[in-house]
């Protein structure tokens, strides 16, 4: 750890030496926006559309947990049944599309989990009470999760309010704060039940966007394209997290 931290205060160092070319409004070119006709390799056909749907599907984490079993954490797999995911995302839909941070915290009506849905929080239960963890779980889908739920926003919100007094000193850096409000947007991804899974599912719009994608062929075959994925919770420092890049089956980068 320590010769870890004495790297970065190195790398940080000779970083004030770097000098950046100016460039002209002329010379900008912003490439930001998503360019998905080059994503899908030119005119967008309904050939095309099934080969990217295809392919996204088949990079879940269902398709590649068996061969890490033994090097992740524990991972626990969960049909969801098509009229449920429809449920899930009509509710989407309807409250959560269109909000904004704008919108405020959701309240208690659009935060109650739909009756219909009793049984497929009733699964989650059971499957956690199995786990044992004692500390909680960490649920996706297959393809993504739900980091950008509005419902874990709200909870981050109250985790750094109720932090910031013992975690911040009294004249907080922007470093200590940004490091609390990472925790606490961690933090708020962390459910013990059922409820508070759903509850993250229907306010997402990552999950939202994929259940609705993996509905699109119909409900055969539904369960194959898209499932619940239940993860052992694990609390790793933020200075511990890492992200490799693979290219063509060769680790590239870890960042």
């Amino acid at each position: 750890m320590d010769n870890f931290l004495r790297l970065m205060a190195l790398k940080a160092e000779a970083l004030k030496n770097v000098k950046l070319r100016t460039t002209t409004i002329e010379q900008k070119q912003d490439r930001s926006a998503p360019n998905y006709a080059l994503a899908l390799g030119g005119e967008v056909t309904p050939e095309k559309e099934e080969e990217r749907r295809q392919y996204f599907f088949s990079t879940g984490l269902d398709r590649w947990y068996a061969s890490l079993k033994d090097k992740t954490f524990r991972t626990e797999f969960l049909n969801i049944e098509p009229d449920e995911a429809k449920v899930i995302v009509k509710h989407w839909q309807t409250y959560y599309k269109n909000r904004t941070s704008d919108d405020g915290d959701p309240d208690e009506f659009i935060t109650t989990v739909p009756s219909t849905l009793k049984g497929l929080c009733d699964r989650i239960d059971t499957l956690i009470a199995t786990m044992a963890t004692g500390n909680g779980v960490f649920v996706k889908l297959s393809t993504r999760s739900p980091k950008d739920s509005h419902i874990a926003f709200a909870k981050a919100r109250k985790i750094y309010s109720e932090r910031y007094p013992s975690q911040c000193s009294a004249s907080p850096t922007p470093s200590n704060k940004l490091i609390l409000l990472q925790e606490s947007v961690i933090e708020s991804l962390k459910v013990n039940n059922g409820v508070e899974a759903i509850q993250l599912f229907m306010s997402s719009t990552r999950v939202g966007e994929d259940l609705e994608y993996a509905l699109e062929p119909g409900d055969e075959g539904f369960s194959e394209r898209s499932c619940m994925v239940i993860r052992q919770w694990v609390n790793i420092p933020l200075w511990a997290e890492f992200r490799g890049f693979v290219w063509n089956g060769k680790l590239t980068s870890i960042g």
